[in-house]
């Protein structure tokens, strides 16, 4: 058996076979992203710097988000009023209407 702990057997509860223990290109693959996990690029960096020099930066993309994004849900009356109100456009919108 190897020496590291493998992976238990679905069936087998408890028993650890050989199919189930991981290869060892997977754990040289863990061990690479192990390795870079400390990694921060220059546009992190330079992203934490300019939060910390202006802690306001969050709150502005909140309120920027919250002004376009978050809506309040419309009723369904009116939803349905909405879609009956919609004028249907023509398919080239360039075209004169003949």
């Amino acid at each position: 058996m190897p020496s590291f702990e493998g992976f238990p057997c679905p069936q087998d509860e408890g028993v650890f076979h050989e199919l189930y223990y991981p290869s060892p290109a997977f754990q040289n693959l863990t061990n690479m992203f192990k390795q870079f996990s400390g990694y921060e690029s220059d546009h992190t960096l330079f992203i934490k710097a300019l939060k910390e020099k202006n802690p306001a930066i969050e709150e502005g993309q909140r309120a920027g988000r919250a002004l376009l994004w978050d809506k309040a849900p419309t009723a369904l009356s009116e939803q349905e009023r909405n879609k009956e109100s919609r004028v249907k456009q023509q398919a080239y919108v360039y075209q004169n209407k003949l």
